[in-house]
């Protein structure tokens, strides 16, 4: 994974390419395992009062992740309040991690693609 990781850094692979690669190595994992780690992480101090501060003042808000699976940024999102959360989708069977991923999120810019797709909403 840390390898992936380096490669695509210094701009050797696509990340595409690194995150099907770091994802693959998940294959076999229960995928409410990853997610209770997940939860674990805690927050950056004081990020849930910069998205309350926004919702105040009417803003609307996006999580738009290319390296997350859906699932962990829509529960992020629920942390923060926010409008809209998009990851990539992380193929899960009987429970387990398959290793696939797919969505826009993870194609070359990807992030613009989503963004653009919630503006037009």
């Amino acid at each position: 994974m840390l390898w992936a990781g380096l490669l695509y850094e210094t701009g050797l692979i696509k990340l595409e390419t690194a995150l099907r690669t770091i994802y693959k190595q998940l294959q076999g994992l229960p995928a409410d395992d990853l997610l209770q780690l997940f939860k674990k992480i805690p927050l950056i101090p004081g990020v849930d009062k910069v998205f309350q501060r926004l919702k105040q003042a009417g803003c609307k808000t996006a999580l738009i992740s290319s390296g997350l699976p859906q699932i962990f940024i829509e529960e992020l999102a629920a942390q923060l309040g926010t409008d809209y959360a998009v990851g990539f989708k992380l193929e899960v069977t009987n429970g387990l991690v398959s290793g696939q991923i797919s969505g826009d999120a993870i194609e070359p810019e990807g992030k613009a693609l989503v963004l653009q797709k919630i503006i037009q909403k």
